[in-house]
């Protein structure tokens, strides 16, 4: 009977260590880039993009994020946000051209990621980009489907440099929209 227990017990701190090595396996970035008029050559809407990124692995490597979040974009016109509110998972958008990212000491070292939304386009509701440092390019754009000119969106092309990453202490309970 007392040995049954220790194999119960045993079996639920087991269960409880792999649980928790789930949420230490994520890392969790905040990410923020501010239009500088250099992107694109229009100078764009004036403003800063803040976000989340959740790489899934620890420490120090190289791997893809298993969510990129919008939480804040400037309020501006030229920036409709055609998702109507926030945040907005860049994770789920229907073309992923890029996405890779590289940690060395807690820190991101490097970073390409690139969606494209399109669903909206055949509802009338236009589409979106995101780049994070994608062709030294940091930039988000929002269409709405009725427009017809150019919308420069907001951003820079100041690569790297153009784009903080601060790290996250605790992980936020979030669940992307699909």
């Amino acid at each position: 009977m007392k040995r049954a227990m220790k194999l119960g017990m045993l079996a639920g701190v087991l269960l409880a260590a792999t649980a928790g090595q789930t949420k230490a396996d994520l890392q969790v970035f905040d990410f923020s880039f501010t239009n500088d008029g250099s992107f694109p050559e229009g100078g764009g809407t004036p403003g800063t993009v803040t976000g989340e990124v959740v790489l899934s692995f620890s420490g120090d490597g190289s791997g893809s994020a298993s969510l990129v979040s919008i939480d804040s974009i400037p309020i501006a016109p030229t920036l409709p946000n055609i998702y109507g509110s926030l945040p907005i998972y860049a994770t789920s958008w229907t073309n992923q051209e890029a996405n890779a990212f590289t940690v060395s000491s807690g820190v991101i070292t490097a970073a390409d990621f690139s969606a494209f939304d399109n669903r909206g386009l055949l509802m009338g509701n236009g589409y979106a980009v995101l780049e994070l440092n994608h062709n030294g390019a940091n930039a988000l754009q929002m269409v709405p489907g009725h427009t017809v000119t150019f919308n420069p969106g907001t951003g820079n092309d100041s690569g790297l440099a153009g784009v903080a990453f601060t790290p996250y202490a605790k992980l936020k309970a979030r669940s992307p929209e699909v």
